[in-house]
């Protein structure tokens, strides 16, 4: 469901950018509403409406440590870090999920100026659907090769997708 919400607000997004004029909200005002701000207010809107939602009909779940229901934070936090000196694969997964992640962040912030075009604006919205796309059939596919191979094959598969789409990036623009 997530991926379909992500894919409806990309094609929400193009649709609003296109039809919603880039204009002062008054004469001589010096605030602006409409094309490619639209995604932004709609998502003000929509993050206004979960607030109230979760305000309203959500109760806290403080969650439960067997046999430490009464722990502090920090002896949480003393816990977890005891977990991470125990387990050097902890350290491992970690510092292949931060270099994994880094080059997502850095793909990310990096995508729509690498597309900028002068003449023709390109549509964020259908590309960002695309994206989402990409990412539920992704995601349909772990859930497939979870029955079939473990989870240290599934990592590595994975990691050198990653690693080879990274690649195929450089090479294209070379």
């Amino acid at each position: 469901l997530m991926y379909v919400v992500a894919i409806l607000s990309g094609l929400i997004a193009q649709f609003v950018v296109e039809n919603v004029p880039f204009e002062p909200i008054s004469e001589g005002s010096h605030i602006w509403m409409g094309g490619f701000l639209c995604p932004f207010d709609i998502a003000i809107v929509s993050l206004l409406c979960g607030a109230v939602h979760i305000a309203v009909c959500w109760d806290e779940n403080y969650g439960a440590i067997e046999g430490g229901a009464d722990m502090s934070v920090t002896e949480v936090f003393r816990v977890g870090l005891n977990e991470f000196a125990k387990d050097r694969r902890l350290w491992l997964l970690g510092c292949v999920v931060a270099c994994f992640e880094g080059s997502m962040f850095a793909f990310v912030f990096n995508w729509t100026p690498a597309l900028e075009d002068k003449e023709t604006p390109p549509p964020l919205g259908l590309i960002f659907a695309a994206f989402m796309m990409a990412c539920m059939c992704g995601s349909c596919l772990s859930t497939i090769a979870g029955k079939y191979c473990d989870s240290h094959l599934k990592l590595t598969m994975v990691c050198l997708a990653g690693v080879a789409s990274f690649f195929v990036i450089v090479f294209a623009t070379a």
